[in-house]
């Protein structure tokens, strides 16, 4: 209790800890507590779901509206949080690039967890949400879960986004930096905060 009262980062055991590192490392803490989860899977959208909520997270409900273009390119889908955009696919190619932009741009999402077969994609898919990650890690952290060659991870932590296995890992991490965040007016672009492991 007394070093998170004086800002410190305290993890629950050694891997979260380096977890956490990795994020302030790239000063990719978010500003608040609420997340948003774009997914190809609905089982995915559960499972960060209760990632979120056993970590004290929050997963707010949207307040923008889809815009007009946003509709067309997902027809069908629901624009929710999480947004799961797998029954949609047949609308358009840029489902998942749409979904992101969207799921980004509400007010009260301070990060955001993306869920692909990144693997599976073909080349220009692959690309083209290369770009939108990139685009969308500008304003606000974005975080990576599902299967992804290994140069492509190289490539999106180049542009500050994150690559971890699971949701657990990365809600886990968020909820050990934010009360050390929490004075930063600008938490994408504060300085590091400390990590210490807890042994108990």
């Amino acid at each position: 209790a007394e070093l998170r009262t004086a800002g410190a980062c305290v993890a629950a055991s050694e891997s979260e800890m380096l977890d956490a590192m990795k994020i302030a490392a790239l000063r990719r803490i978010p500003a608040g507590r609420g997340v948003g989860v774009v997914t190809s899977s609905g089982g995915f959208g559960i499972l960060a779901l209760d990632a979120i909520e056993r970590a004290g997270l929050e997963a707010p409900e949207p307040s923008l509206a889809p815009t007009p273009a946003q509709k067309a390119d997902i027809k069908g889908g629901k624009f929710a949080n999480p947004f799961d955009f797998s029954s949609s696919l047949a609308a358009g190619p840029r489902a998942a690039e749409t979904a992101l932009d969207w799921i980004t741009a509400q007010p009260e999402v301070h990060a955001v967890i993306s869920f692909n077969f990144y693997s599976a994609m073909r080349k220009d898919r692959q690309e083209n949400l290369f770009r939108q990650l990139a685009k969308a890690a500008a304003t606000k952290p974005v975080f990576v879960s599902g299967v992804a060659p290994a140069d492509f991870e190289a490539r999106m932590r180049e542009q500050g986004v994150l690559f971890f296995e699971d949701p657990t890992r990365i809600t886990r991490a968020l909820a050990c930096l934010l009360p050390a965040a929490a004075p930063h007016a600008d938490a994408a672009t504060a300085a590091p905060a400390q990590a210490h492991a807890d042994s108990r």
